[in-house]
């Protein structure tokens, strides 16, 4: 799925539907609802100042920047299918999922940060946030492939240790999934937008940035490319 970069702008941002790319349709029967739970607290935003004298700015653009970090806790039910256990080897079947998401956006400014630099930061902030509204979408589809999913534990011969790692497993795949899905996603948006802004100190609007880096990620996305951050 593309965006449309010809949509009205109201916070820099017309990301929304990003992480909708490059998801896979679920396969197999679709599992009940009732085995999947997502929620998602409010993004929480803070805002740092950098030291005067390490981070001193001489000019407009001073130094500067931004970090997230897209947390994903998820629980994973199990259920062990005795028939396919042989010695020390067992099979577990993923059952129900839920799983809980934040996001954690920090901007780094100089002591005396000049507007278009506070703004351009706030840009950055603001596409990671937009794209973060479709995280929940993308943590459900991720758990439809995962509900049916067979993970085989060779352990000691104690099926309580057998389940903890199956379970263990399973947490670590969705959150490598969901990582690659959402948190990649963000990060190659902002990628894209200090290249075409050249760090905000080009002359290129945040709202022209943001616009283009749209189109170039939707023409690499549909070569099946990645994008080359600068």
């Amino acid at each position: 799925m593309n965006i449309s970069s010809d949509r009205a702008i109201s916070t820099y941002v017309t990301a929304a539907a990003l992480i909708a790319c490059g998801l896979v349709a679920q396969s197999c029967a679709k599992p009940s609802t009732d085995t999947i739970s997502i929620t998602a607290d409010a993004p929480h935003t803070r805002v740092r100042y950098l030291d005067g004298i390490e981070f001193e700015q001489h000019s407009e653009f001073g130094r500067a920047y931004s970090d997230w970090s897209f947390f994903c806790k998820p629980q994973i039910q199990v259920k062990e299918l005795t028939d396919l256990r042989q010695g020390k080897t067992f099979t577990f079947e993923v059952t129900g999922i839920s799983a809980k998401l934040q996001l954690e956006l920090i901007q780094s400014l100089p002591i005396g940060v000049k507007d278009p630099l506070r703004k351009h930061e706030e840009t950055h902030c603001a596409m990671t946030a937009d794209v973060y509204k479709q995280a929940p979408k993308a943590a459900a589809e991720i758990a439809k492939k995962m509900i049916g999913r067979r993970i085989v534990i060779e352990s000691n011969g104690n099926a309580n240790d057998a389940r903890a790692d199956a379970e263990f497993q399973a947490r670590k795949d969705f959150k490598i999934e969901y990582q690659k899905t959402v948190g990649a996603q963000a990060d190659e948006l902002s990628k894209i937008f200090d290249r075409v802004t050249k760090h905000g100190m080009n002359g290129v609007t945040n709202e022209d940035g943001v616009r283009r880096s749209i189109e170039e990620h939707n023409r690499k996305e549909n070569k099946g490319e990645k994008t080359n951050g600068a």
